[in-house]
């Protein structure tokens, strides 16, 4: 019997390409406070597709999950020009627990290029409280730490594209209609990540748990997958078998 997860996993790895998108902070060793506004930054790795060319409505999502269920806690921003812009101010939200299980994604808009932060620590409201991951090994088994966090109510966030950056176009500043709770069921968030790609379509997805291919936050600052149609018309022929 074909395991399809197993497929779409190889033929993944086999397709990957740059994002382009380089996510440079926050990074592993960030820590941020809720109520605090700080910077997302991103720099074009120089690999084409260039980021003039494939990141003009890139939209920014607050995440939290392990690497094979990553799941949305909010939109940070829409439309956001990457080419003409290398930053977006954030204020930090308040949110359970306070470790290190949050990161961002970042998506062109195209469907195919992605690019990831590391897992980085927000604190409790106090500014200094943490806890550890509540778990310590990945669903695939590696040893990188994660969990399932949620944003409350406390501190609303907000967010800006850098003043001094000149952008033309508008940039959505998402509301923050975050889930209050983790999801009742599914998997739970990850910290530091590794560079490789992994990959699961997991059909008992919460509403909020965003089942992934090939994509996670990755230690380095970045992760990236370009999987393009052919990848899809692959694995039905091999279904097909």
């Amino acid at each position: 019997m074909v395991n399809f997860a197993s497929i779409v996993a190889s033929l993944a790895l086999a397709t990957a390409v740059s994002a382009t998108l380089s996510p440079t902070d926050p990074g592993p060793t960030t820590v941020w406070s809720p109520g605090k506004q700080y910077p997302i930054l991103w720099i074009d790795d120089n690999v084409a597709p260039l980021v003039t060319a494939a990141w003009k409505k890139m939209t920014i999502d607050f995440m939290t999950g392990d690497n094979l269920n990553q799941v949305q806690l909010t939109t940070v921003a829409t439309g956001v020009d990457a080419s003409k812009v290398s930053s977006y101010t954030w204020t930090c939200p308040t949110v359970s627990p306070p470790s290190q299980i949050y990161f961002f994604r970042f998506s062109a808009g195209d469907g195919t290029n992605f690019a990831w932060t590391t897992r980085f620590t927000i604190t409790g409201i106090d500014g200094v409280s943490t806890v550890p991951p509540p778990n310590t090994t990945q669903p695939d088994g590696q040893k990188i730490g994660w969990g399932i966090g949620a944003i409350s109510n406390s501190v609303a966030p907000s967010g800006s594209v850098a003043s001094s950056a000149t952008a033309s176009g508008s940039v959505a500043v998402a509301s923050s209609t975050a889930a209050s709770s983790a999801p009742a069921s599914g998997p739970t968030p990850a910290n530091a990540t590794s560079g490789s790609a992994a990959n699961a379509i997991d059909s008992a997805s919460t509403p909020n748990t965003i089942p992934t291919v090939a994509v996670k936050p990755n230690s380095a600052g970045r992760v990236a997958i370009g999987v393009s149609s052919f990848v899809c018309a692959v694995v039905l022929a091999m279904l097909m078998v």
